[in-house]
């Protein structure tokens, strides 16, 4: 169990550390050992996880479809379906901001590569 949560932790940490680089470089741009470095893991640990970025992506997003779902899980029954629904869509629209913001920062910096 310990090994399951120490692994889930690596992870999380090599997901947000992508996260972070994306904002500031392009996509394409960002090398294993960058990611290695921001999320504090080595390159075994993080072939023991990833195999690419785009799988990376990919299980950040889970998380957050994850995290969502447990929240509203955990919230009182008592709460009206409207109510459960309108702040899901809260959480939903804040993760895709969050996201947009990300992909546009891409594409300008791609932009400003091929200038």
């Amino acid at each position: 169990m310990q090994q399951e949560q120490q692994n889930a932790f690596n992870r999380q940490c090599i997901s947000e550390a992508l996260i972070r680089l994306m904002e500031t470089k392009a996509y394409d741009d960002i090398t294993v050992t960058e990611i290695c470095r921001m999320a504090g893991v080595s390159r075994m640990t993080y072939y023991r996880n990833y195999s690419s970025k785009r799988e990376i992506f990919s299980d950040y997003m889970k998380m957050i479809v994850d995290e969502f779902v447990r929240v509203q899980r955990a919230k009182d029954l008592k709460v009206r379906s409207y109510e459960m629904i309108l702040a899901g869509f809260f959480y939903i629209s804040v993760i895709m901001n969050a996201l947009l913001s990300v992909w546009i920062n891409q594409i300008y910096l791609q932009s400003y590569r091929m200038d």
